[in-house]
């Protein structure tokens, strides 16, 4: 079993470690937020190609321009989408490949989604326990105010 030690930190010491954990957590959110809006669009694009494999050619269809924007649209094949590879290269793929490109990306954004919550999770119990240690050095610190003996006043754990 390792060797326990002791440790002291001053009160801005353990405020600056709850300000951090803070912003770990603020930081945690966003990223969550953007994970989670990937996943909408890859669950968009993978309806989308469904709709694609069940429609007919020549068929009118409703396409997304952005910001609530659509074009209507006849589908000239169903044989392939376009994808892009970075920037504005883009290369054909089959429906299928599609669709299983997306669900490969889906699996590893949804777990960066895991991996990015327990982080939250374990800084927001950080913060916990930080808010803890504060919360009764405080009660120590009004006892010795108001004249306890420091010997009689359980230390802080």
């Amino acid at each position: 079993m390792p060797e326990e030690k002791m440790v002291r930190l001053t009160g801005e010491q353990l405020m600056n470690a709850y300000k951090n954990e803070q912003g770990k957590v603020d930081f945690l959110q966003r990223k969550q937020q953007s994970i989670q809006q990937i996943l909408g669009e890859i669950t968009a694009a993978s309806e989308s190609i469904k709709e694609i494999t069940e429609s007919a050619e020549d068929e009118s269809m409703l396409v997304s321009l952005g910001a609530g924007i659509y074009a209507e649209a006849k589908l000239a094949s169903k044989k392939s989408v376009k994808s892009s590879l970075a920037g504005s290269v883009l290369v054909n793929r089959s429906l299928k490949e599609a669709a299983e490109m997306l669900e490969g990306e889906k699996k590893k954004v949804e777990q960066e989604l895991v991996r990015t919550t327990q982080e939250a999770q374990a800084a927001v119990q950080n913060m916990t326990n930080i808010s803890a240690i504060l919360d009764e050095a405080k009660r120590k610190a009004e006892e010795m105010k108001k004249g306890a003996d420091p010997s009689k006043i359980s230390s802080v754990s």
